[in-house]
């Protein structure tokens, strides 16, 4: 009887590794159908972005965002960070707000990996660059600063480019 069963498992695992292509292709689908359905927010700059009003850590927020079918909000240029920094005074005066880029390899990465540079001029103007997780100044047009990953400020997630 255990043979039978532990026969019936290997089937079971070796039909399930077979289809695997299949399933990312739905997962994908899953994926983009559940950020879609998040409660986003449609900013000027064409762009969908949540709102997350609980403090959470960097780690954390990643995962929130992941759990959505979103990532942490990136904020490429000047445009999207005002755009973005506006929303967020509307919603909150006071906290500070979570994007994306983290140090990786000792430069400050996008969640897709593209650098922010250092001499960018979306960065505010003393800021420290010198912690691992950057969060911007939501009063200061979205000027980003640097922060240690365990300190907790609100949290912007976006939809992924491929789920529009």
């Amino acid at each position: 009887m255990a043979r039978h069963f532990f026969l019936l498992l290997a089937l079971l695992v070796a039909q399930s590794s077979t289809t695997k292509p299949q399933e990312s292709v739905k997962h994908d689908r899953t994926y983009c159908n559940v950020a879609r359905s998040s409660n986003l927010t449609t900013l000027s700059n064409g762009k969908k972005y949540s709102f997350i009003q609980s403090y959470e850590n960097w780690n954390s927020a990643n995962e929130t965002c992941a759990e959505m079918g979103l990532h942490l909000a990136t904020l490429r240029d000047t445009k999207d960070a005002q755009v973005v920094a506006a929303e967020a005074l509307k919603i909150e005066t006071g906290p500070n707000w979570l994007v994306s880029a983290r140090k990786s390899e000792g430069d400050f990465r996008w969640h897709d990996g593209t650098k922010l540079e250092l001499n960018s001029t979306l960065w505010w103007g003393r800021a420290a660059k010198t912690h691992d997780c950057v969060y911007f100044y939501n009063w200061e047009a979205g000027k980003l600063n640097s922060y240690p990953c365990f300190f907790r400020f609100y949290v912007i997630c976006e939809l992924p480019t491929e789920c529009y």
